[in-house]
């Protein structure tokens, strides 16, 4: 769920950063690699909620880390059954879901996919597909939507707000060093 629970903070200190004046001319101050792991620690409760927020950050930050690592995206992946799926990148997954597109989260583990209903759904799943318009397989694709039971949605708005605000920033400066 996050690239860099297990980076070591000697790593992120050795991150050069790019675009540091701009970065302070915007914020008005200057981004700690270190520091913006620990927001994403604690907005994720050490690694351990997922958090769309968090997840977006952890996946810049660690794109910081690791540029030259390639993304999936468009490749084709066929489940033990035949079914195969187009994946997507995250992002491209979000965009789709905000334009009330379909969408599936890929579980390769399990053999499992479920349809991105919520924003929530978005942040369960490392990988995302749509279904491959050359399937030779054809059958609906199954819904293993296993859901976490949430604690009460008031307590989920004030959680989210409080991260938000944190990661906002967060976000913004590892936007514009990347």
């Amino acid at each position: 769920m996050y690239k860099t629970k297990d980076i070591s903070k000697a790593e992120l200190k050795a991150l050069a950063i790019k675009n540091q004046d701009e970065i302070v001319a915007l914020t008005g101050s200057e981004l700690d690699p270190v520091q913006a792991w620990e927001v994403i620690k604690q907005a994720s409760d050490n690694f351990t909620k997922s958090d769309l927020k968090a997840q977006e950050a952890d996946e810049l930050l660690f794109e910081m880390l690791h540029p030259d690592e390639k993304s999936n995206t468009g490749e084709i992946y066929t489940m033990s059954d035949g079914f195969q799926w187009k994946l997507l990148s995250k992002a491209e997954a979000k965009k789709r879901f905000i334009a009330d597109k379909e969408v599936y989260g890929i579980d390769r583990d399990t053999e499992t996919e479920a349809l991105i209903e919520s924003k929530e759904d978005l942040g369960r799943f490392e990988e995302f597909g749509v279904e491959h318009k050359n399937n030779d397989v054809k059958r609906k694709p199954k819904k293993a939507a296993n859901k976490k039971t949430a604690s009460s949605k008031e307590t989920i708005r004030i959680q989210e707000k409080e991260r938000a605000r944190a990661l906002s920033l967060l976000e913004l400066e590892l936007l514009i060093a990347a």
